[in-house]
């Protein structure tokens, strides 16, 4: 999709089909075009692109990579180049008696040394330094200098001086430039108006790049796509039905007349006559009741629980139940295809998400200002790192290909530099791994990877790139730490192959491909993408799209669903603890009232407890008081007698004097007598 952007140049075609018959007609015996490669140096340019090319930058001199550069791994693209091509290329020479003294030279481009393009623009404009990497094919210069005469003029002997990219060394080499272009390198329309290539070594797709998909960072979009079915107009209908049907509850279930004698109340008032359901509240409760019913029946007829009794509740309930499962069925009929069709979704599911311009999308790429009335490039440019001097990448001209096909495809892009990252001095690795996030480090310029791993405002929110090359990348990641920062998504899309590059007057186009063909047919190439890790089976980190495109449902995708029942929930745990904390302030108030009267039962007890004490003291005295009396009296009728006695004169004088004083002294005790009795009496008057 597009199908104008997925279609295969006629030139390539034409080329492809050019090389297939030399090498059928070839068979029998080797043809001289063949053999143009033997006893001849080849000084390649290449570029850093893992797992095709892996190359240490400090090893190289001068831009040239001894074999130490490319230890101990040097890439899928190298190993196959070095351990299984040039022998091949070596063999062909030496079986016709030839010279197999064939050497391949490695060069890396002055700037931007992980780009594909820079290696071929080396190619394109014969040269090594500054400036050589760019592209300077345009209208007014159609064509690379290695094209025109005199630009390019063949490879140099492997057993001359010529070495290197600078010096005498170099002075003496044929061309003034590399000879060839290989790495991952794209076979594309546009390049084979540049340079020629060789049938392709390695065919691959693009794939879709994004960050994990997380519940904090949803949009409004993404809450509201369980709602998307339906438009704004429909859901206000169905509100307005339901509130219908409450109002019908009120009035016929509940009945009006219920709410008369709640609002005014009269002596011995009843209702007469008005039927009424009890199922329902009484009261005011009776109103969230209803409410609570026509909501509920609206989802579920039987789940709230209760059903009309009057014949007009019966009838009203049975359109709205009808009404009910005909929405029920539009729905469930429409959220399907609508959350199939990817670009509806509120996350990046694939390439064709992309196209609206919904999310933004990182590629290698230069900077443009897209808000001019004739941009340089099309689409929205959200911003990045890169400048206007960068390459387009392959990816960059996919997008520009799609909106120049499809009128309504709007990509947002993000530019980058590169796909890596670099430390502040743009020129250090910054490679993501459990000791070292990017995203942590100040001032660094993060690759394609990071800009979506990091999630920042001026980072994206997918990628573009080769699918062995995401695979690989991702796989790495996730060896080191463990955790899928970064997911592939999506079905593979936008196939091409990769070739060698060479000058379009070059003689080593058809050995080159013959070489490549012979070492491809014996699976050499499936050997290596099997060990590299690089096919799709071997992907640690893939989305839940699987890799037909189709869609699985997530938790995201119905993230507003969730929502939802969690706000419901939240406002049912809110009105509970409500409900309960005054339930326990109520309970703890009428538990002070009771301890309170209870208190003033006990003041009342003991008081009662006081004077009954008091009461039973004074009773003791009395006693007391009686008792003493008695003696009191006993002690007066005896001293009346002995005072007779002694009127009588019954006996001498001597014997009255000592009753005399016997009398005195049971006086005195009667004096001491009262004074204890009434002693408490003077002491407490009360």
């Amino acid at each position: 999709r597009p199908a104008a952007a997925h279609r295969p140049s006629m030139r390539l075609v034409g080329t492809l089909a050019l090389i297939s018959c030399a090498m059928v007609h070839a068979q029998a015996g080797l043809d001289k075009s063949l053999l143009s490669h033997c006893g001849m140096r080849l000084r390649v340019a290449t570029h850093h692109a893992p797992p095709f090319v892996i190359v240490d930058k400090t090893k190289c001199t001068e831009q040239m990579c001894p074999p130490a550069a490319f230890e101990p791994d040097g890439g899928l693209t190298y190993r196959l180049m070095t351990v299984d091509v040039l022998p091949k290329l070596k063999q062909m020479c030496t079986d016709n008696g030839k010279s197999g003294n064939v050497e391949i030279d490695w060069f890396l481009p002055l700037d931007l040394t992980t780009s594909g393009e820079s290696a071929v623009n080396m190619v394109c404009n014969q040269g090594w330094g500054e400036g050589a990497h760019l592209t300077k094919v345009n209208a007014a210069n159609p064509a690379c200098k290695s094209s025109m005469p005199g630009g390019y003029k063949g490879a140099s002997p492997a057993s001359s001086a010529c070495r290197g990219a600078y010096g005498a060394s170099a002075a003496v080499c044929n061309s003034t430039g590399p000879d060839a272009a290989v790495g991952a390198i794209h076979i594309s329309r546009e390049r084979l108006d540049m340079v020629s290539f060789t049938t392709p070594y390695y065919f691959v797709n693009q794939v879709v790049v994004k960050r994990p998909d997380s519940l904090f960072e949803l949009s409004l979009a993404s809450v509201m796509t369980v709602f998307a079915p339906f438009s704004l107009d429909m859901w206000l209908a169905i509100l307005a039905e339901i509130f219908v049907v409450f109002l019908c509850i009120i009035a016929v279930e509940v009945g009006v007349e219920h709410f008369r004698t709640l609002l005014m109340p009269k002596p011995d008032d009843t209702v007469i006559g008005q039927p009424k359901n009890e199922h329902l509240c009484e009261g005011w409760s009776a109103v969230p009741d209803a409410w609570f019913f026509s909501c509920g029946s609206a989802f579920d007829p039987g789940g709230p629980g209760k059903a009309p009794v009057t014949i007009g509740g019966k009838l009203f309930m049975l359109g709205h139940w009808l009404f009910v499962v005909i929405i029920a069925a539009s729905y469930t009929g429409t959220i399907g295809p609508y959350l199939s069709d990817s670009s509806s979704t509120p996350f990046v599911t694939g390439v064709d998400s992309l196209y609206g311009g919904a999310f933004s999308v990182a590629v290698r790429g230069p900077t443009f200002d897209s808000s001019l009335e004739a941009p340089e490039f099309l689409g929205v440019h959200k911003g990045g790192n890169s400048d206007k001097g960068v390459e387009p990448s392959s990816q960059f001209k996919y997008l520009q290909a799609v909106m120049r096909a499809d009128k309504a495809a709007r990509f947002q892009i993000v530019s980058t530099k590169r796909m890596d990252s670099r430390f502040k001095d743009d020129t250090t690795p910054l490679v993501y791994d459990k000791a070292t996030d990017p995203c942590r480090v100040s001032g660094a310029r993060l690759g394609a990877y990071d800009l979506v791993m990091c999630g920042r405002d001026d980072g994206a929110d997918s990628l573009i790139a080769d699918a062995p090359s995401a695979f690989y990348e991702l796989n790495r990641r996730y060896n080191e730490t463990k955790d899928c920062k970064l997911l592939s998504v999506g079905a593979q899309f936008s196939p091409s192959g990769f070739g060698v590059a060479f000058p379009k007057t070059s003689p080593f186009v058809a050995p080159m491909s013959y070489a490549v063909h012979e070492v491809a047919s014996r699976a050499r190439v499936a050997q290596l993408k099997e060990e590299y890790g690089i096919r799709e089976s071997d992907a640690k980190c893939i989305s839940s799209s699987d890799t037909s495109g189709a869609l699985i449902m997530t938790i995201q995708l119905v993230a507003g669903l969730f929502i939802i029942v969690c706000v419901f929930g939240c406002l049912a745990a809110v009105h509970g603890i409500v409900e309960r904390v005054l339930y326990f302030i109520k309970k703890r108030l009428e538990e002070r009232v009771e301890e309170l009267e209870e208190e003033e039962e006990g003041d009342e007890d003991g008081k009662d407890q006081e004077l009954a004490a008091k009461g039973a003291t004074l009773s003791e005295r009395m006693e007391l008081l009686y008792a003493g009396s008695g003696r009191i009296e006993r002690q007066i009728q005896k001293l009346a007698d002995r005072k007779q006695a002694a009127e009588a004169g019954a006996e001498g004088a001597s014997k009255p004097a000592k009753q005399g004083k016997e009398g005195d002294a049971s006086v005195a005790g009667v004096d001491l007598v009262f004074s204890s009795l009434f002693k408490p009496f003077s002491e407490n008057p009360s």
